[in-house]
């Protein structure tokens, strides 16, 4: 096993399967077949199809000659590992922002209705409060154990709600939205 396995945790290194793709992408993009671009590359279509499913890994002088045949070259650049993870986690957290502020604006409504009860937001929409980008399932929410009756005659107190998690709650919910 080399070095690039150890790291990635697999036989074949991620790059060549990356490469693979991408190679398969641009000829399905110049419309070409695999046979094709192996007679204009000067190798077999049993390689560039290797290639593409990442079955071999080519030599870096195929992998010229491949993306030459379809009018490209390859540029390499370095970048601390997992960058690509840091960048996907920053759009998930952009993607969730409006997702969780309008969650956030629903437990404020409902819990104005209780006036100078004490809670904590607890859970998923507490972890992606703190910027986890994660979609919260539902509300969590953790009430001091004196105030329970309170709470759970508030929550009856909503027209036709007999439980926490009632669709008649969710309808409510609905309906302060769309004011």
């Amino acid at each position: 096993m080399n070095a690039v396995s150890r790291v990635s945790g697999s036989e074949e290194p991620s790059l060549a399967r990356r490469i693979g793709r991408l190679l398969r992408d641009e000829r399905e993009r110049a419309g070409l077949s695999q046979g094709a671009l192996a007679y204009r590359a000067g190798a077999s279509q049993q390689c560039v199809s290797r290639f593409e499913t990442g079955v071999s890994a080519p030599t870096t002088m195929l992998v010229d000659r491949l993306f030459a045949a379809l009018g490209q070259q390859v540029r390499i650049d370095l970048e601390p590992l997992d960058a690509d993870l840091d960048e996907e986690i920053a759009r998930a957290a952009t993607a969730n922002a409006s997702w969780v502020e309008t969650r956030v604006h629903d437990m404020r409504y409902l819990l104005r209705q209780v006036p100078e009860l004490a809670y904590l937001v607890d859970g998923e929409l507490a972890a992606a409060l703190h910027g986890v980008p994660i979609r919260p399932g539902r509300i969590e929410l953790a009430f001091a154990d004196g105030d329970r009756d309170r709470v759970a005659d508030w929550i009856c107190s909503i027209p036709g709600c007999m439980r926490y998690n009632d669709p008649q709650l969710a309808r409510l919910l609905d309906r302060v939205r769309a004011s």
